[in-house]
């Protein structure tokens, strides 16, 4: 399996960091939870209007969901 995209591994940093949980973040999100895995094991990206609302959510910007991460 590839490495996941700077946007997932972003996304679950961010979640982490937060000590957040992936339910809530999904409910908030107003998505399944089986979409947000999706999305922070790099099986699939969100689109741009989840993409501008995760960065809402995080309060950051879209272009920062596709920098790399620091390791």
């Amino acid at each position: 399996m590839p490495d996941p995209s700077p946007v997932a591994r972003n996304i679950r940093r961010m979640r982490l960091e937060r000590k957040l949980t992936r339910p809530y973040v999904a409910d908030e999100l107003g998505i399944y939870l089986r979409t947000l895995d999706k999305w922070e094991r790099g099986e699939s990206e969100p689109n741009y209007q989840y993409l501008t609302r995760l960065a809402e959510f995080y309060e950051t910007t879209v272009p920062a969901l596709f920098e790399p991460s620091e390791s």
